[in-house]
């Protein structure tokens, strides 16, 4: 099995304040941005299938009141796409597009090392109702279905913020420690729910991003 991925835009945690730096009364406006594209193909006695192509596109914009110099709260509002294409033969599509507006508060406590780095730890709350909507087209007939679709996540974020001037700073965050709950319903009879308890820090969950403050 052959997998290649292919990252087209990973931004993320870009915040714009319009106080000077982490002050009591500040406001931050931001938001993060997410668009990854992977691919997959299959080789097997020098005979290559593609795999499905799977599109993620991700938009938050968020903002952030600072109660005091170290803590502030916040909220996050934005959309969620999962859009996987495959085709199991060449008379055969199927294309599931999945759907979830965000609505995230989150709360975050910072723990300065220096004049230039901070340590933050980062409490959110992730709500995403959605839908999940599969076609499926043979010989120019296509099949519908649609299924409704709750996610849930709650837990802590940790990260690292670094000042490089009075006005530009460089956030990362790294892994997930707390709870996800999500629950498909095929109709009024048939559900599948999973819940995972996830402690992830590794290079994959790194998220990058830049603060300009604004006097």
């Amino acid at each position: 099995m052959k997998k290649v991925l292919f990252p087209i835009i990973f931004i993320s945690l870009v915040n714009i304040s319009i106080f000077a730096q982490n002050k009591q009364g500040s406001l931050a406006i931001g938001g993060t941005f997410n668009l990854d594209v992977q691919t997959q193909a299959d080789k097997a006695n020098n005979t290559t299938t593609d795999g499905p192509t799977i599109t993620t596109f991700k938009l938050v914009p968020t903002a952030e009141y600072f109660i005091t110099d170290k803590f502030s709260v916040g909220m996050g509002i934005g959309y969620d796409n999962v859009r996987t294409k495959t085709v199991p033969n060449p008379n055969t599509t199927v294309i599931t597009n999945s759907g979830w507006p965000v609505i995230m508060p989150f709360a975050r406590m910072y723990f300065p090392m220096g004049e230039k780095v901070s340590i933050f730890g980062q409490a959110s709350f992730d709500i995403e109702p959605g839908s999940t909507k599969t076609k499926t087209t043979t010989a120019n007939v296509t099949i519908s279905t649609k299924e409704n679709d709750f996610f849930i996540q709650a837990g802590i974020t940790p990260g690292i913020s670094l000042s490089l001037s009075n006005t530009i700073a460089i956030d990362a965050s790294f892994g997930f420690i707390g709870l996800t709950y999500h629950n498909v319903k095929q109709d009024a009879n048939n559900s599948t729910t999973t819940t995972n308890a996830t402690f992830k820090v590794d290079p994959s969950s790194f998220i990058f991003g830049v603060k300009f403050f604004i006097f």
